[in-house]
């Protein structure tokens, strides 16, 4: 099993950036990472299982990971603190063990998930170098 810890982030100031793909499309401005954050365990599955929360779905799709994913946080999707991006991040690093992919590829993963689906532009980047843990067990 892996854990996942990953820091949630309130933006403060930032200008969108965009740029003519999503890799080069994001955001300048300033922000705080806070915890506890998300902490997510993910385990491989012998078949796909799909959750019905967009950046969990495309994060293991991207990666051609089959994983039961389990998460919890202390705010719920869709009320802000960088959650979804947290979601697809924690979902991309785990996948990534799994698949012995780069964990930088995870995050460029999460990155284009969050850019493509309108809901982010700088808070997987935040996250990520934002103090995140990864364990396995």
């Amino acid at each position: 099993m892996i854990i996942i810890d990953v820091p949630l982030h309130i933006t403060s100031i930032w200008l969108p950036m965009y740029g003519d793909d999503p890799m080069s499309t994001g955001s300048l401005g300033c922000g705080v990472v806070i915890r506890p954050g998300l902490r997510l365990t993910v385990k491989p599955a012998a078949s796909p299982i799909k959750y019905g929360i967009d950046h969990v779905d495309l994060a293991l799709k991207e990666l051609g990971v089959n994983a039961e994913i389990n998460y919890s946080s202390p705010v719920q999707l869709g009320v802000g603190y960088g959650m979804s991006a947290a979601l697809a991040l924690g979902t991309a690093l785990g996948a990534a063990v799994i698949a012995r992919k780069p964990l930088i590829k995870a995050a460029q993963v999460a990155h284009v998930i969050e850019v493509r689906l309108s809901t982010g532009l700088g808070d997987v980047i935040a996250e990520y170098y934002g103090g995140g843990a990864l364990s396995l067990g």
